[in-house]
């Protein structure tokens, strides 16, 4: 039985694609779904798309917002780090949290100067584990 459903799959795949060469099926739904023997129909999926707000508190204070996928979305936090003194930037992992974030700023040391810039992070998963790009703040300066 395993072998016959090989077979329909092998022919169906090019009957497919000379079906789209010549300008297509009549059914417009039969381009966007299809029955494989053996396995379930296939479907176009919309890719969640994150965007992010931030302000400069004493630290960083982000919001993330979502449109597309199928919700509920989870909401995935890193940042980048910016040091002045070492001249190099410093990454975090990604870490599972919530639709609004903060991070901490450390604030210029007595002479005034600021010491380090910050760079949120974020993306998303859908429901069907669909993520999104990865999406940034932006630097600010911390002090």
């Amino acid at each position: 039985m395993q072998r016959s459903s090989s077979r329909c799959f092998l022919f169906l795949v090019p009957a497919v694609l000379l079906a789209a060469a010549c300008g297509g099926t009549e059914n417009p739904e039969a381009a966007t779904t299809a029955a494989v023997p053996g396995s379930a129909s296939l479907e176009l999926f919309e890719v969640p798309v994150a965007s992010l707000a931030c302000s400069q508190e004493p630290g960083l204070a982000c919001t993330a917002s979502v449109t597309g996928g199928v919700p509920p979305y989870t909401y995935f936090w890193s940042h980048q780090t910016y040091v002045y003194q070492t001249k190099r930037v410093y990454s975090s992992s990604a870490h599972e949290g919530g639709l609004t974030r903060g991070f901490g700023c450390l604030m210029p040391e007595d002479f005034g100067n600021p010491w380090m810039d910050m760079n949120a992070r974020l993306y998303v998963k859908d429901a069907t584990g669909a993520q999104s790009a990865t999406v940034s703040s932006g630097w600010y300066t911390c002090g």
